[in-house]
């Protein structure tokens, strides 16, 4: 895998969801479908659940031009320090820096990709608990 730096745009953060809904079928086993997982709990009652994501918005460079411009760094962040509160992601936002670490990997089809090197997130997590701290 190739390490390079590219420009970070921005994050994004979306809001999980955990709703109670009616007018699930008997039998109806636990599903998932764009993202959602959907649980039955009896009585045509399920819960729909999406969990939060945050995603750094990458500028392909002229070489990866084709690359997915958008890199998942939910995982790290709540491995890393938990639950991703407003204030967290306050602080995360906050702290964004102008160049992200990333790799590059090609996807199934022959499309590229890139993934957060550790480092790079490492850094990024250290200067947002800072930030927190002080605000």
């Amino acid at each position: 895998m190739q390490t390079k730096k590219v420009q970070l745009v921005g994050v994004i953060h979306e809001k999980g969801s955990f709703d109670l809904t009616q007018g699930h079928k008997r039998g109806e086993g636990r599903s998932w479908k764009n993202g959602k997982c959907t649980t039955p709990t009896g009585y045509g009652w399920a819960v729909v659940s999406e969990p939060t994501k945050l995603i750094a918005v990458v500028q392909p460079d002229a070489v990866d031009e084709d690359a997915s411009n958008y890199v998942f760094v939910t995982h790290f962040f709540q491995n890393n320090w938990g639950k991703l509160s407003e204030k967290r992601v306050n602080a995360i936002t906050a702290t964004q820096p102008k160049e992200l670490e990333v790799e590059v990997n090609e996807a199934g089809k022959g499309g590229l990709y890139y993934t957060a090197t550790e480092a790079g997130l490492a850094d990024w997590l250290d200067r947002a608990m800072n930030y927190h701290k002080k605000h």
